[in-house]
């Protein structure tokens, strides 16, 4: 039997992993679709080294921030995992805030073979920095109004990865999936007042700051990183880069990145409320 833990960003989800995994002798496989970019420690809240010496895990620093990662990828990546795993009969804990990719794994969504293209998501990530995100959904809703009922057209990953799939194959992108559901795992869901949970967004993004996250920030710029990375996608790298540009001043960027981590909790209780049989326990 497989463990997922599911939740809001901030209400404890690494640190249930980490205790499970310790009792049960467990590996553990994260579902963030950031955490598997090198140099991006701080801002993704990567588990410390010490951690992942005491636990093995999977699916962190595996790529550079150039580089695209997609759901795709991500299934491709647990399949095996998962095989590995029950053939040396050794537990395995996912955890993640990528609710998308966790429902994903858990109905089966089955990608088109070589749905991807460097070239086009790249061109598409240009229109997205220079027109915004919403004229890509709108082309995204023209094309595919299907994809509102199971992804997060408020993510610019996800439209990318959307139009990319339908530049590519001339397929609408809600017609290259297959559901099969799963019935070897089990759900456990952390949630928490939402006034608490939102204090300690506020706490957590302050305790990054105070860690190093702007010069983590720096580092990658420096390396030849920018804006338009797909690693540069998560939350608060951009509102950093727009500061160190002089876009921003330290206090907007700092409301910035706290406004839109509150957005994204939101968006992913909506997410994981859609999931069926989770064992809810409520964090106080």
């Amino acid at each position: 039997m497989l463990t997922i833990i599911l939740g809001p960003t901030a209400v404890g989800k690494t640190q249930l992993s980490l205790e499970m995994a310790k009792s049960q002798g467990a590996h553990i496989v994260s579902a963030d679709a950031f955490q598997v970019y090198q140099g991006m420690d701080i801002g993704t809240a990567k588990p410390s080294l010490q951690d992942r010496e005491d636990v093995p895990h999977y699916l962190i620093d595996i790529l550079p921030p150039s580089h695209q990662y997609s759901v795709s990828d991500f299934i491709h990546h647990v399949s095996g995992i998962v095989t590995e795993s029950s053939q040396k009969e050794i537990p395995l804990i996912i955890c993640g805030g990528t609710a998308f990719y966790l429902n994903a794994f858990l109905y089966g969504f089955e990608f088109e073979p070589d749905s991807s293209s460097p070239d086009i998501a790249n061109a598409l990530y240009q229109d997205l920095e220079s027109q915004g995100l919403s004229v890509l959904v709108e082309r995204l809703m023209v094309l595919d109004p299907e994809c509102a009922d199971y992804m997060d057209i408020q993510n610019p990953r996800r439209v990318v990865r959307a139009l990319t799939i339908f530049e590519t194959t001339g397929q609408k992108p809600s017609q290259v999936r297959i559901r099969h559901p799963r019935t070897d795992v089990q759900l456990i869901g952390l949630e928490m007042d939402r006034a608490q949970l939102i204090n300690r967004i506020h706490h957590r993004v302050d305790i990054m700051l105070a860690s190093g996250w702007i010069e983590e920030v720096h580092q990658l710029l420096a390396a030849g990183y920018s804006q338009i990375s797909p690693g540069f996608q998560a939350i608060g790298y951009r509102e950093i880069t727009s500061y160190l540009q002089g876009h921003l001043d330290y206090g907007a960027m700092v409301e910035l990145i706290k406004t839109k981590t509150r957005q994204f909790s939101k968006r992913q209780m909506t997410w994981y409320r859609k999931f069926l049989n989770v064992e809810w326990r409520r964090v106080s």
